[in-house]
């Protein structure tokens, strides 16, 4: 008798094992087939983690790439219209993801290196820049065009800044 409930006992326990992994299985999403076209192969989604950053990007020429902002990035008007992604010192990684970035810009602060972290152990691309001194102003604008594909329109913003510098 004793090995009968022994028995019965691994069977109820394989079968829960059973029942786990099918149930998990089944409810894993499956890929499904999805044609691209070649604009939206290329089309970006950017977040901008800060108002500095928001400035920039527009100046790129990326209005209609940019998809969210944080509350305090207000210029230019249009940056109003994005969705508002949390404030530059709490950042809301759940309204980040709502809006499936392609790239996350931040800044090198605590608060938001640690975002980065986060999205990137989600797989989420970020672009973490410094910008303290006019130097590390024109790296973050050469390292913002590079990632986004805008070399030449950083090149030219980077030319304008340096000319206003020197006046």
């Amino acid at each position: 008798m004793r090995d009968f409930r022994f028995q019965i006992s691994n069977l109820r326990f394989a079968a829960i094992v059973l029942l786990t992994l099918l149930f998990t299985i089944g409810c894993a999403k499956k890929p499904e087939p999805v044609e691209k076209t070649s604009s939206q192969a290329s089309a970006m989604r950017i977040i901008s983690m800060a108002p500095n950053l928001t400035e920039i990007l527009f100046a790129l020429g990326l209005d209609e790439e940019i998809v969210g902002v944080t509350k305090y990035s207000t210029y230019p008007e249009k940056a109003k219209e994005k969705t508002n992604v949390g404030t530059f010192w709490q950042p809301d990684i759940e309204a980040v993801l709502v809006c499936r970035p392609t790239l996350v810009v931040t800044l090198g602060f605590d608060q938001q290196t640690a975002l980065a972290s986060r999205l990137d152990a989600i797989g989420c691309h970020t672009l973490t820049v410094n910008i303290e001194s006019v130097q590390q102003l024109y790296d973050a604008i050469d390292a913002i065009g590079a990632a986004v594909h805008k070399e030449e329109a950083a090149a030219q913003m980077l030319q304008r800044l340096r000319t206003q510098q020197a006046e």
